[in-house]
């Protein structure tokens, strides 16, 4: 999968960390620019960086942004905030 990925992303060359760091920070643009929608683009950020990147403290926030999407049905405006805030700070770094 990692290379169908990459070669439609014009990246074939890349390791699985660094291909997994660039998709984050893909789907991340995505999201801030408008292209996809806020909850969509998270869950393609942590299939894309969870696990294959070996669940970094990094993502903590995300997974538990998620969490909170999933169990708290009323607080979901403010959590699809937090989760563009989330990657926003992301493409910062």
């Amino acid at each position: 999968m990692w290379t169908t990925v990459r070669l439609e992303l014009s990246h074939p060359h890349e390791n699985d960390e660094d291909a997994a760091k660039f998709l984050l920070k893909y789907w991340a643009r995505e999201i801030v620019e408008g292209r996809i929608d806020v909850l969509p683009g998270s869950r393609f950020m942590y299939r894309v960086g969870g696990f294959p990147l070996g669940q970094p403290t990094e993502l903590n926030e995300l997974v538990y942004l998620l969490g909170v999407w999933d169990e708290m049905p009323l607080r979901r405006e403010r959590t699809s905030s937090e989760l563009l805030g989330f990657a926003r700070t992301l493409l910062a770094c």
